[in-house]
């Protein structure tokens, strides 16, 4: 039976995590149009919360005794996790979906780094190749714009950064701790952190019109934030950052579809070339991967 190395079962982690968390930043934007942002944050964390008793009933390992190392780690990483979420919703009602998604595509670059810097892991000449037609790409998309605020870039960057952040405690979170762990969490801490911001703002309170379409929005966000948040939990735990990271730019495609058929957003033809390279860096590292699959090599190309 064919088993696929920690590398590819990783990057189909990445990729599925991608396409979940564009749906669920559809869903955000969609309902950010009724309600005020930290309103939407708790009332979305509400939704979850339920929808987290029901994984936890299926999940036999959810509290554990963890050691301080790793509960510093999954706390700080709730903490990270709602410094990414003001930014990607503040940037996210200032821009196309698309835009901003590609903006947040420079992640696995600065993840790729990272993981050089401080993971050990070693790069061929390809690899590095392949992570500059990548950035070529991603500067392509996010040239400067009159569509596109200085501020909403600005939190963008932020985002990226909260981003990089997120996944490299995941990296380093022992085999200990339970995939759900992390997203129960974070969840719980993101939802909390919204609700005391409202409390400073009671006009943000205006509850918007309820309809069978922010219901079902609303439950749409609950639940795939917190499937977004165990796939990436899975994503960072094994295989090379620098690999593995490439495939998170699958969410560009994503959001294309998602911007068009939402919001009726449709990128130039410069911003499709961009997405072009991107795509094809992600997939000849894929074709790398697979072609020396069973000649392990101590750098990867």
């Amino acid at each position: 039976m064919y088993k696929l190395s920690d590398n590819l079962h990783s990057a189909m982690l990445a990729t599925l995590s991608s396409l979940i968390f564009t749906i669920n930043d559809g869903l955000m934007k969609y309902i950010l149009i009724e309600f005020d942002l930290f309103v939407a944050l708790a009332i979305r964390g509400l939704f979850a919360v339920p929808l987290l008793a029901v994984f936890y009933f299926y999940e036999t390992r959810l509290f554990v005794r963890l050691s301080r190392r790793d509960t510093m780690l999954v706390f700080g990483r709730a903490a990270g996790e709602a410094a990414l979420a003001y930014c990607l919703l503040t940037a996210l009602i200032q821009m196309p979906l698309a835009s901003l998604t590609a903006l947040l595509q420079s992640s696995p670059l600065f993840l790729s780094l990272v993981a050089f810097m401080f993971f050990g892991e070693r790069f061929g000449w390809r690899r590095w190749v392949t992570l500059g037609i990548g950035y070529i790409g991603v500067l392509i998309i996010i040239r400067p714009s009159e569509t596109v605020p200085l501020s909403a870039a600005l939190f963008g960057l932020a985002t990226v950064f909260f981003i990089v952040l997120r996944d490299c405690l995941a990296r380093l979170l022992s085999d200990d701790v339970p995939t759900l762990f992390p997203a129960f969490v974070n969840v719980i801490t993101v939802m909390i952190f919204a609700m005391i911001m409202a409390m400073f703002s009671p006009q943000s309170w205006y509850l918007g019109s309820w309809s069978y379409a922010i219901i079902g929005a609303y439950f749409g966000a609950g639940l795939t934030i917190i499937i977004a948040n165990m796939l990436i939990v899975g994503m960072m735990r094994k295989g090379d950052i620098g690999f593995v990271s490439q495939f998170r730019y699958s969410a560009i495609l994503f959001s294309l579809i998602a911007g068009y058929f939402m919001f009726d957003e449709w990128p130039d033809t410069t911003t499709f070339f961009g997405a072009a390279l991107i795509i094809g860096a992600g997939l000849y590292s894929f074709y790398r991967e697979r072609k020396h699959l069973h000649q392990p090599e101590r750098i990867s190309n």
